[in-house]
């Protein structure tokens, strides 16, 4: 599984895999308290490729306008390339602000995000079924 995250003082994406993570920012060292290549196989199955991508609230502002045709920051995106590979968008910076509205710290709220992304690549909408799954899946790894 792949991480890029967007330098947040220049137009650098970094790459890496979550083996490498500590040597990120602040934002993406978060993610080593949790097992997000776990987290993605008990969604989407140890087969789907998966990228987690971390954007900064213009770049995720661009690409909801262009795919959704809302223009505005949001929290997460989700993107399917086939029935086996898509990404997760999120941005940590509207994911800090929101993360309080859902009792969580930041590191929890992440992998929150995360999950519910992965769900939307399993071609999940929103309601009932989905936050059941999410439900479970929050409860087994404790997020």
């Amino acid at each position: 599984m792949k991480i890029l995250a967007e330098h947040p003082d220049s137009r650098v994406t970094i790459s890496t895999t979550l083996r490498t993570v500590s040597a990120l920012d602040p934002v993406t060292q978060s993610l080593a308290g949790f097992e997000y290549v776990a987290l993605k196989n008990a969604v989407l199955g140890k087969r789907f490729e998966c990228s987690l991508v971390f954007a900064g609230s213009q770049r995720i502002q661009t690409l909801n306008r262009t795919y959704r045709d809302i223009d505005k920051p949001t929290d997460v995106l989700s993107f399917s390339y086939s029935n086996e590979s898509g990404e997760v968008v999120i941005c940590p910076e509207i994911a800090r602000n929101k993360a309080s509205d859902f009792d969580r710290d930041l590191p929890h709220f992440l992998a929150f995000l995360f999950i519910h992304g992965c769900f939307h690549l399993k071609g999940m909408e929103h309601g009932g079924r989905m936050e059941q799954s999410e439900a479970r899946i929050r409860r087994r790894f404790q997020v």
